[in-house]
């Protein structure tokens, strides 16, 4: 059983809203399902197609505890369907970290990281992580003792993750700007890698307007090419025994099934099945003897997605490097307070700059072939006498905000804060910590006639406020 269209439209009407270019993509789109789904199915997909998107919203465990979850993604604890599109970029919370805007498809990641994470501590690379939501959908389901490495290629594409990291504030997530061959000397160091594959975007067609025109048969034959060149560059940083999750936005087996088959041929790579109740109507294929999960807009309410789960052959022990101890200086000492006492061990100074670095030992072996975006979380600056905190602090799970003193704002208030406006000066003299809904946004300094924001120039909201 699955979920149909509500209406039966005829194929040439929707076809008539298309291009006669675009409707020829569409039809070469459907002619890869061909062998997946009957005719019927074909008609209900195409109606789907040209449905509205389907918008959702993730939010954050540690900090959006003020409204109830009353339209639940079922594969997501912290998934939840919308049923209309705010202006997200006009809402404090959004800026707080409250929330992630992610596709409901997507979110299926973690119903995968519950069945397959080990026992003990692991070692994950996202390796193709921009702009950041399963980096921070996987680092949910992570221990004290993890680490996440969340690596982009693209410089513009690391920026946008590094704020997202940055505001999801896990400071066990290290950002990096690297190929995937930059990752081929360490060998066996991963337990899980994540590939997100670059691929043609089938299945954002509907939300991403820009998606169907740049889709091509050639364009899919070089994404493809790609992808397994990506698959064959990371596996050996994959340790025998480990766990690969392989996913796309597309619906083509090109990119999908004959991905994985490339995986059990030249890499002897087993497939691992999941358990996915049958309700939620997620359309399971087996092909080759490979278990894997597409998400059609016509059966499930999520955009397209496709993901499968292979295991590398072997049993080799999780290498282990030990943790080292923050520095015992006097400088760090007088910023024991600013963290919660779990991550005291976390806090190291490095000149006259303390940063929140729960993964020291990791960092020093790998920087020395990788390019690091963010390695460790700014926490404060000293400024002659004066500790000057940094606005990246404020989001990190790490760091004690109760113990600052705040300057609770209304909507209107915060979101000229966030413009980078003057606000009231009627916070107490020194540093205050400006909140929304008792969540942390930035700082300002109040001086005696006025205040002096600190929120950073590049974050800033640029539009025009209503």
């Amino acid at each position: 059983m699955y979920i149909s269209a509500t209406i039966k439209i005829l194929i040439p009407d929707l076809l008539n809203e298309y291009t006669p270019e675009q409707a020829e993509k569409i039809e070469q789109v459907v002619s890869g399902l061909r062998h997946l789904l009957s005719a019927s199915e074909l008609n209900d997909f195409k109606a789907a197609i040209q449905q509205e998107p389907v918008l959702s919203v993730r939010r954050h465990p540690l900090r959006y505890h003020l409204a109830a979850n009353t339209h639940p993604v079922p594969w997501c604890a912290w998934g939840e369907y919308l049923s209309e599109r705010p202006v997200f970029t006009l809402h404090p919370l959004f800026h707080a970290g409250a929330y992630y805007v992610q596709e409901a498809g997507s979110m299926f990641l973690h119903h995968v990281m519950q069945q397959i994470l080990p026992q003990h501590e692991v070692r994950v690379l996202d390796l193709c992580a921009a702009p950041g939501g399963k980096s921070t959908l996987m680092a949910l389901s992570l221990r004290e003792n993890d680490l996440l490495i969340a690596n982009e290629v693209s410089r513009p594409r690391c920026s946008v993750l590094r704020e997202n990291i940055i505001r999801h504030g896990d400071p066990k997530i290290i950002v990096s700007n690297n190929e995937a061959s930059d990752f081929s000397s360490f060998n066996g160091f991963f337990d899980i890698i994540l590939i997100d594959a670059p691929c043609s975007g089938e299945g954002m067609f509907r939300k991403d307007e820009n998606a169907l025109g740049e889709w091509s048969v050639d364009n899919v034959k070089q994404c493809a090419v790609r992808q397994k060149n990506i698959i064959g560059e990371i596996l050996p940083a994959l340790r025998d025994g480990g766990i690969l999750i392989y996913s796309t936005c597309t619906y083509n087996a090109e990119e999908n099934e004959k991905q994985l088959e490339y995986c059990v041929q030249e890499f002897s790579l087993e497939n691992v099945a999941m358990n996915v109740p049958e309700e939620w109507n997620i359309f399971r294929t087996k092909t080759s003897g490979i278990d894997a999960y597409r998400f059609l807009p016509h059966r499930t309410k999520a955009e397209g997605f496709f993901l499968s789960v292979m295991r590398k052959p072997g049993n080799e022990p999780h290498l282990h490097l030990p943790r080292e101890k923050s520095s015992s200086t006097k400088k760090a000492e007088e910023l024991k307070s600013w963290l919660r006492p779990e991550w005291e061990y976390a806090l190291y100074m490095e000149n006259e700059k303390a940063f929140i670095h729960a993964n020291a030992r990791e960092t020093a072996f790998l920087k020395k072939h990788l390019r690091f975006a963010l390695e460790k979380y700014p926490l404060a600056e000293k400024k002659g006498k004066d500790w000057i905190p940094a606005p990246e602090a404020v989001f990190s799970a790490a760091f004690h905000s109760e113990n600052f003193q705040q300057l609770e704002l209304e909507k209107e208030e915060a979101l000229r804060y966030l413009k980078t406006e003057d606000i009231s000066t009627k916070g107490e003299i020194g540093w205050n910590l400006i909140t929304y809904q008792q969540l942390p946004l930035g700082w300002i300094k109040q001086l005696p006639n006025r205040s002096n924001n600190y929120y950073p120039k590049e974050w800033k909201i640029r539009m025009q406020l209503k």
